[in-house]
């Protein structure tokens, strides 16, 4: 999709747990942000 890639891993939860972003940005590499019950997770 536009040059991204979406990996869907089913866990033990029927819901989006965690949303990895693979970034160029070396400000935001190695950061994870909870929102909710989700982690947002940059590498």
């Amino acid at each position: 999709m536009g040059g991204r890639q979406f990996i869907f891993r089913e866990g033990a939860a029927n819901q989006l747990t965690e949303l990895v972003f693979r970034v160029a940005n070396p400000a935001l590499k190695g950061h994870r942000f909870r929102v909710g019950n989700g982690v947002y997770r940059f590498t």
